[in-house]
């Protein structure tokens, strides 16, 4: 199995990345299966791919899968900035585009490209960041609201915005964050492993409990052109 130890099908629960990870997963895996459901051989474009992570729930509807990335060294088939897709119109049914928006550079032009490409009745899933801490630097953007993602995906005829992880979970997540800075010393490493842990336990199920979206700490649009 290709992606087996892939972080993002894997979480850990000792890993300072795991509260995100894992409701990203859920939910995307969740939207996956309700979408090409009764759907086979499917052309699949992974825009921003890096190491194609989620190339597995793809895996009972594809024909082909196709990565591309503006990055050499990863596991894109072609490399290409998301804002200029080197493939025809209408020629593929569904895309993902998984924590790359925040950093493409014209966010607007890589969703028309996308769109672009889309069959008609082709389906959009792409995760990005609402509240998140500077990453990738200098290459790291842009943050997003539910009603900015709704005017960026416009031109699609239906799109349904859904916020991952609520107030309560972004709090636990940049606490994690914090404590995997100060675990990079090796003594103190040792003594925060179980705080991360139990971090992570007690956030996850906090955010079931308590749930508000005032405060996303990311989201996933589903659009159909």
């Amino acid at each position: 199995m290709e992606n087996k130890f892939v972080e993002e099908l894997n979480p850990k629960i000792t890993s300072i990345h795991y509260l995100i990870l894992t409701k990203i997963l859920r939910i995307l895996k969740m939207n996956i299966e309700e979408k090409p459901r009764n759907k086979k051989d499917l052309n699949i474009l992974d825009v921003g791919c890096g190491s194609k992570p989620y190339k597995e729930l793809f895996n009972p509807y594809t024909r082909s899968y196709i990565g591309i990335d503006p990055y050499i060294g990863v596991k894109a088939e072609i490399c290409a900035p998301a804002e200029e897709i080197p493939l025809n119109d209408n020629s593929i049914d569904v895309i993902i585009c998984t924590q790359a928006l925040e950093h493409v550079r014209d966010y607007k032009k890589a969703i028309n490209e996308m769109h672009r490409v889309l069959h008609s009745g082709g389906v959009l899933f792409l995760t990005t960041h609402g509240t998140y801490p500077i990453h990738g630097a200098p290459n790291d953007y842009w943050r997003f609201t539910k009603y900015g993602l709704e005017e960026v995906c416009k031109n699609f005829s239906t799109r349904n915005v859904i916020p991952i992880g609520g107030i309560v979970l972004c709090l636990f997540q940049i606490v994690n964050l914090f404590f995997g800075k100060l675990s990079r010393v090796p003594v103190i490493g040792l003594i925060f492993k179980p705080v991360i842990i139990l971090n992570n336990i007690i956030g996850l199920n906090l955010d079931k409990f308590y749930y508000n979206d005032i405060m996303p700490i990311n989201y996933l649009i589903v659009a159909n052109k």
